[in-house]
C-alpha cells in the first residue's frame, strides 16, 4: 500500500497535472530506482551471499516495472476521466 501510495504521489499525480502519461513513466522510473536502489544496495553490503548480478537485475525490473505501473495508472485515470466528462 505505501509503495503505491508512493507511485501515485511522486508520479501518477505530476503525469495527471502534466495531462502526460509519459511524465509518469519518467518519474515512476526514478522513483523505482530509488525505492529499488535502497534495498539492493543495503543488501548488497550488508549480505554476504548477495551479488551485483542481482543487485543489477533487481534495479533494472524495479526501475522497470515502477515506470510502466505509474505510466498505465496515469493513462487509465486520464480515459476514465474523459469517458465520465462525456
Amino acid at each position: 500500500f505505501i509503495y503505491v501510495a508512493g507511485m501515485v504521489f511522486f508520479a501518477v499525480r505530476p503525469g495527471l497535472l502534466a495531462d502526460s502519461p509519459f511524465t509518469a513513466l519518467v518519474h515512476g522510473a526514478a522513483l523505482g530506482f530509488v525505492a529499488y536502489a535502497t534495498y539492493d544496495l543495503t543488501n548488497q553490503a550488508t549480505l554476504k551471499t548477495w551479488s551485483t548480478t542481482v543487485t543489477l537485475v533487481d534495479l533494472a525490473w524495479g526501475t522497470f516495472v515502477t515506470a510502466v505501473a505509474s505510466g498505465i495508472g496515469c493513462f487509465l485515470t486520464m480515459r476514465i476521466g474523459r469517458m465520465l466528462d462525456g
